[in-house]
């Protein structure tokens, strides 16, 4: 595609060869600090060949940057913080990369008559929407670990779980609503009532654009929710890129309906024997995920109605990440073949899908 095809959407041509600070600002949304070839939190995908960028710093600009593609024929790539395993965010030659680190508002709502919320625009971190909110007495229900990375979208596209899922259950049990730009160009505003707004939860940013999304807050405690309701809505701010530098681990995660843990656990114990050849080892970790209002959407698992378990491992690894990723993967589809609702979370792990 010629530049004169793209004149009307503000596109930047990019050579990672060339473009050393472009390449640097993607990355380091990811904790990574290269300017050498577009990557992603995994390290495995890689590229130094041309590219094209897109990033809108409002909703319309969003919306008339994907009308414009979709009549070009364009499917962009979207990339939040990039902080994910599996390639997805990486653009290949000649594509066009969407990134929403731009889209980062967030609007306060504390006096909403069906409670405080925030609606927050799709590129802002998880993390720094949810230390925004404590330092006005309220917080997120769920939040990942590992500190400041997923986007708001990002952590959407994935489903999303992480502490207090054992309480709160997944991320999709506090989303009010969900502003997302259709393959067809239109802006919609989505809420549980409608089937669309469950298939972007999982789903891994295929076919739509999340913009933003309207979240459920709730109070740090009873004395800082009475001192927050006597005050006027915080203004609108927006939620600043926090770089923070990642320990370079892989990991592999599984989920299944917790009453099937007693046969996830001795798997788990395998890989982790397993994998010594490959990684220095961490502890295998555990996610337990309740089921609350409303039913776990497909994309994230096919058992909607129970509560689930997401049990995983991970590690440093010792040889380099593409020796890794077939054999690693082999021995978890061997492993998990007899149980047909043990699940990969592919969403996030390292993964062969060129998604």
């Amino acid at each position: 595609m010629g530049n004169s095809q793209l004149a009307e959407v503000p596109l930047r041509w990019v050579e990672p060869s060339r473009d050393c600070a472009q390449i640097a600002a993607l990355n380091r949304s990811a904790g990574i600090e290269t300017c050498d070839a577009l990557t992603d939190y995994g390290l495995l995908h890689r590229q130094t060949e041309g590219f094209w960028v897109y990033q809108p710093s409002s909703v319309m600009e969003a919306v008339q940057g994907w009308q414009r593609l979709m009549r070009e024929g364009r499917r962009p790539r979207i990339r939040g913080s990039g902080h994910s395993m599996h390639g997805g965010s990486v653009a290949r030659r000649g594509e066009v990369l969407l990134s929403t680190l731009q889209l980062n508002g967030l609007q306060w709502s504390l006096d909403h008559p069906e409670g405080p919320r925030v609606c927050a625009g799709a590129g802002a971190q998880v993390w720094t929407v949810d230390e925004q909110a404590r330092e006005i007495g309220y917080r997120l229900p769920v939040v990942h670990d590992g500190g400041a990375a997923a986007s708001v979208g990002g952590f959407i596209s994935a489903g999303g779980f992480g502490v207090d899922s054992d309480r709160y259950g997944g991320f999709w049990n506090h989303v009010h609503s969900l502003q997302c730009i259709g393959s067809d160009g239109v802006l919609r505003t989505l809420t549980p009532e409608d089937q669309a707004f469950w298939t972007c939860f999982g789903g891994g940013g295929l076919g739509h654009l999340v913009v933003a999304a309207d979240l459920r807050l709730l109070p740090l405690n009873t004395a800082s929710t009475k001192a927050s309701t006597t005050l006027l809505n915080p203004p609108t701010t927006r939620a600043a890129h926090a770089w923070q530098r990642h320990q370079q681990l892989l990991w592999f995660t599984l989920v299944a309906p917790a009453q099937d843990e007693w046969q996830l656990r001795p798997i788990i114990a395998g890989l982790h024997h397993q994998f010594r050849q490959f990684w220095i080892p961490e502890n295998p970790y555990r996610y337990p995920i309740a089921r609350l209002e409303h039913p776990t959407p497909e994309r994230f698992h096919t058992c909607g109605d129970q509560d689930l378990i997401a049990c995983g491992v991970w590690g440093v690894p010792l040889v380099p990440r593409e020796q890794l990723v077939q054999p690693m993967i082999q021995a978890i589809e061997e492993a998990i073949a007899p149980l047909p609702h043990v699940q990969r979370y592919w969403q996030s792990e390292l993964s062969i899908d060129q998604r």
